[in-house]
C-alpha cells in the first residue's frame, strides 16, 4: 500500500531501542500523530532487536533488527490499521522515538472500546510461526500445572531499583520493589488461587540474570513450586535466539496461561491486562508489587502505568 495522507505528509520513527511493549507504544504514538496530521505512516521494515545488556561507556548501542513481519502478525496488524494511510516513500519526517512513545502512552490511558488504540494494541500479535511455538510452551506448561509469573529480578531492574530508592528492597504505602525471588514465591504461595498450582512459567530475560537458577529454583522449591525457565524446555521445542521474537513467545505464553502474576508498573504486564480486559477473559491477574504478604488482583491499568 502506497499513498499519502490528506496533507501529503509521510511520517517515520526513527529505530526504537526499547524492549518489545515499549516499542509497541511507540507505534502507537506514531499512527496516532499521522491521524492527527492526516498524514501517511512510513512502516519500518525491522524492528530493534533490543538488549538491557550492559556496554562499555562512550560505545554506541549495538542492536541487531528484526523484519517486522517476523515478529508480528501482518494480516492482523494491518487489520487495526486498515483506515490509516501507509506510505512505501520517502518519509517527509522522522519522529524521535521519546515523542513517539510519549504520545503512544498518552493514547493507551485514554483507550476505550472500539478506539484505534484499542485496535491497535489488540492487532499487535506474534507472527503465526511465534504462536506456534507459544502454542507448543503452553502445551508444556499445561502438562505440569503451571502459572505464569513476571520474574522481574534482571540485572537492568536491579539497577533501576538502586537508582530510584537506594537499596535493593523498598516498601513504600503503594509499592513494594524487590529483586528476591523467595519473596516473590512467598507472595504467590500465601494467595490461595495460585497456591494450588504446582509449577511457575518464569517469564524473564534469562540472558540477563544475575543469580544463578539453581538458587531460584530452590527457592521455588521451599514454596512447593518446581520453578519452569525457558532452558527447561524440551528439545521439540525451537526457541528462536532473538531477544525480541522470545519476548513476543513469552508475550503470547502469558496470555494463554490460566492465571498470571506481574508487575503493576510494567507494560508488559499491564498490556496482558488490557487485553485479556478488552477480550472479556476473566482468567485470575495478580500483582505481586503491592505492599502486602500475598499478591493481589490486578484493577484494570493503563498499558503504559
Amino acid at each position: 500500500m502506497s499513498f499519502a495522507g490528506g496533507r501529503g505528509e509521510v511520517l517515520a520513527v526513527e529505530p526504537i531501542s526499547s524492549g518489545l511493549n515499549n516499542q509497541r507504544l511507540a507505534l502507537l504514538g506514531l499512527f496516532e500523530i499521522a491521524r492527527e496530521r492526516e498524514a501517511a505512516v512510513r512502516l519500518p521494515r525491522e524492528l530493534v532487536d533490543w538488549t538491557p545488556v550492559p556496554r562499555d561507556p562512550g560505545t554506541p548501542p549495538q542492536h541487531p533488527s528484526v523484519p517486522i513481519w517476523e515478529v508480528l502478525d501482518e494480516v492482523a496488524f494491518m487489520a487495526a490499521v486498515r483506515l490509516c494511510p501507509l506510505s512505501s516513500g520517502t518519509p517527509t519526517e522522522t519522529l524521535t522515538m521519546q515523542e513517539c512513545f510519549r504520545r503512544g502512552a498518552h493514547a493507551s490511558r485514554q483507550a476505550r472500546p472500539g478506539s484505534f488504540a484499542e485496535r491497535f494494541i489488540l492487532g499487535f500479535r506474534a507472527a503465526r510461526p511465534l504462536r506456534d511455538i507459544a502454542d507448543r510452551v503452553t502445551d508444556f506448561l499445561k502438562e505440569r500445572d503451571a502459572f505464569a509469573l513476571q520474574l522481574r529480578i534482571e540485572r537492568d531492574w536491579r539497577e533501576y531499583i538502586l537508582r530510584k530508592t537506594g537499596t535493593l528492597e523498598a516498601v513504600t504505602d503503594d509499592e513494594q520493589l524487590t529483586v528476591d525471588p523467595a519473596v516473590i514465591f512467598a507472595k504467590c504461595a500465601a494467595t490461595p488461587e495460585l497456591a494450588e498450582f504446582k509449577a511457575i512459567w518464569a517469564c524473564c530475560d534469562e540472558d540477563d540474570l544475575t543469580q544463578p537458577k539453581a538458587e531460584i529454583k530452590a527457592a521455588g522449591r521451599d514454596h512447593g513450586y518446581q520453578i519452569l525457565f525457558k532452558t527447561d524446555l524440551p528439545s521439540t521445542v525451537d526457541l528462536p535466539t532473538s531477544r525480541l521474537r522470545r519476548s513476543m513467545i513469552d508475550f503470547e505464553v502469558c496470555l494463554s496461561a490460566p492465571a498470571y502474576v506481574g508487575l503493576g508498573r510494567s507494560t508488559f504486564s499491564n498490556t496482558l491486562d488490557f487485553i485479556a480486559n478488552a477480550n472479556e477473559d476473566r482468567r485470575s491477574q495478580f500483582r505481586y508489587d503491592l505492599p502486602s504478604d500475598r499478591c493481589e488482583s490486578r484493577a484494570p491499568a493503563p498499558v503504559n502505568a
